[in-house]
């Protein structure tokens, strides 16, 4: 192999590396929002949020201490997490409520939140499950 292909050969490998580490998302399609105009709930927190037609999140609720907070979910493109934000109405600011690491299936996925908050003690699993 000459000089010059050897070199074309080592920059073509770069270029590939390259590209396969760029926007590496392992749970895309899997997430709840990747399924418009479903329900999910998760009866033993009471919890429960839609998905529109433009695969956002609306009508989060959950009840917690016989108080009804609304919620939002930000997903994680680098690993499994979520974090479940406290929408506020009065002024559109949103606070973080906790965090998990996710595992998703078409029907279901579950959050294991292993950090005490003001919500829930540590080691806590919910499961929202796709509402047909």
């Amino acid at each position: 192999m000459t000089s010059f292909m050897r070199k074309v050969f080592i920059i073509l490998i770069l270029i590939i590396m390259l590209f396969s580490c760029c926007d590496v998302d392992t749970n895309k399609g899997k997430r709840p929002n990747d399924y418009p105009n479903t329900t999910w709930i998760c009866d033993h927190y009471n919890a429960k949020f839609d998905i529109n037609s433009n695969n956002q999140i609306v009508n989060g609720q959950i009840t917690i201490n016989n108080e009804n907070i609304s919620f939002t979910i930000i997903w994680s493109n680098v690993d499994s997490k979520a974090i479940f934000m406290q929408k506020n109405d009065s002024n559109d600011k949103e606070k973080q409520m906790f965090i998990g690491k996710c595992t998703f299936k078409s029907s279901e996925f579950k959050i294991k939140i292993t950090e005490k908050n003001n919500y829930f003690d540590s080691n806590v699993t919910m499961t929202f499950k796709r509402n047909y």
